[in-house]
């Protein structure tokens, strides 16, 4: 894997645990302690998900028809199990709410999204002159 992935890897994976730790501390300090601390375990579980999707983009896209296949669906299906611990442990544990992890394991994406329209829309708006 090259550094500049990693290093996309790095910039949206902490901005997604930044965002997640202070929105769950500021959901503790509430008082919806469930509500953070399943937001923070959702975030964690969905960055090691970007990070193993990552990890296996390239060696599926460099095999052969058959090989790719299976590791498109093995990696497919770790990332599954992957995302179901976090939503499997705030089923048994009422200290981790079920939303709040389902929230969490979008944050990645969350991150993504609002990166894009920031620098499509916001950013665009706070230059002068449209430059």
């Amino acid at each position: 894997m090259t550094s500049s992935i990693r290093d996309i890897q790095k910039q949206i994976g902490s901005k997604a645990m930044v965002l997640a730790i202070v929105a769950g501390l500021v959901l503790i300090l509430t008082g919806h302690g469930s509500w953070g601390r399943g937001l923070i375990l959702g975030t964690l579980f969905s960055i090691i998900n970007f990070v193993l999707m990552a990890q296996a983009l390239p060696k599926t896209i460099d095999a052969t028809r058959k090989r790719s296949t299976l590791l498109s669906f093995g990696s497919i299906g770790l990332r599954y199990i992957v995302l179901a611990i976090p939503i499997v442990a705030a089923l048994k544990y009422p200290r981790f709410e079920v939303f709040g992890v389902c929230i969490g394991l979008f944050m990645v994406q969350i991150v993504m999204l609002g990166q894009t329209l920031w620098e499509r829309f916001l950013k665009k708006t706070a230059q002068p002159n449209g430059l």
